[in-house]
């Protein structure tokens, strides 16, 4: 797979190292914080970028498999964040593909003699209010 939307690197606290990734397809929706799969907890943690950033470091490609980090980040973030989820990783679920355009239907005019087709969106309700219709016998 080599996933080359995931960056894999080391969270260095204390005397101790985590194995970390993220997505950058995943937002926090927040500039000042970012999302991280956290091996350690098994979860997607939200740090704030200012403290985390000196204290991530990328990892050897030796050290992990892409393919298991990038599968067990989305199974996290799908139980964390299964909005975000959704919207990252879901074929048209909406999610930042942008609103859809309706479509507009071609129908030929049959009182037009140029031959010319008029553009009707599929929305458009036409409501038949002959007076041959009218029931109440006026």
């Amino acid at each position: 797979m080599n996933d080359k939307h995931i960056w894999v690197g080391y969270l260095s606290l204390a005397n101790k190292k985590t194995l970390v990734a993220s997505d950058d397809r995943v937002d926090t929706g927040n500039r000042k914080t970012l999302f991280l799969y956290n091996q350690e907890r098994n979860d997607i943690v939200e740090y704030s970028r200012e403290i985390i950033e000196a204290k991530l470091k990328a990892a050897p490609a030796a050290d992990y498999n892409v393919d298991e980090i990038a599968a067990v980040y989305q199974k996290a973030l799908r139980k964390t964040k299964p909005n975000v989820y959704r919207a990252v990783f879901t074929p048209n679920s909406g999610g930042s593909s942008g609103p859809k355009e309706k479509k507009a239907r071609s129908v030929a005019s049959d009182d037009n003699d140029s031959g010319d087709e008029i553009e009707m969106e599929d929305s458009f309700d036409m409501d038949d209010d002959s007076p041959a219709d009218d029931s109440e016998g006026r």
